[in-house]
């Protein structure tokens, strides 16, 4: 099912079920607005094999938002916007903001794939964007970490690979700006020149 069919299989489980809109939460997913018939949209997301959502972006508080709704990724934690980070030298560097700043590059309003994990309340997403795990993928960049309970082995190695190579927030910070050297450095005339 697209995400352009979900309002018409809402719009029809309301008027089975005589259902007026009122706050809810979705199985799976985080309304952002109050929708209609909460037992049919409970179903609608728990039945459903894969969801296609149309736009993923990433909200301001670092959630990620797909068609509206706010997922919650399995696999991977997100990082806090304004998480601080520290280099082994005691370098502090806002790597919350870079890893905000990772994700949403990432989405930049495009397409995404996601089915859920039944493991919890809400159930987790597992999604993927032209064919890639996004999980793996922030956890291979170190733009998210390994929650405890997550012994995947792919996310597993993913995770390892971004330690050992002190990618993303297992990093020293960003790149320091070399200070700019001037294009056309006028060099001083050699004694005894004009």
């Amino acid at each position: 099912m697209t995400a352009a069919t979900i309002p018409r299989a809402k719009a029809a489980a309301e008027s089975a079920s005589g259902m007026t809109a009122q706050p809810t939460q979705v199985v799976g997913l985080k309304a952002l607005e109050p929708e209609a018939t909460p037992r049919a949209a409970e179903v609608l997301f728990s039945q459903e094999g894969e969801v296609r959502f149309q736009k993923a972006y990433v909200h301001q508080d670092g959630s990620i938002l797909a068609d509206g709704y706010s997922l919650d990724l399995y696999g991977a934690m997100l990082i806090r916007r304004n998480r601080i980070c520290a280099s082994e030298e005691g370098a502090r560097w806002t790597c919350g903001q870079r890893a905000y700043m990772a994700l949403r590059a990432l989405l930049a309003g495009r397409p995404i794939t996601c089915s859920f994990k039944q493991i919890g309340v809400p159930p987790k997403a597992v999604c993927s964007m032209d064919g890639q795990d996004m999980a793996q993928l922030l956890l291979r960049e170190g733009w998210a970490e390994l929650p405890i309970d997550v012994t995947y082995q792919d996310y597993v190695e993913a995770s390892k690979l971004a330690h050992s190579r002190g990618l993303g927030i297992w990093g020293d910070g960003p790149p320091l700006a070399k200070p700019a050297q001037a294009e056309h450095a006028v060099e001083p005339p050699a004694i005894g020149e004009n």
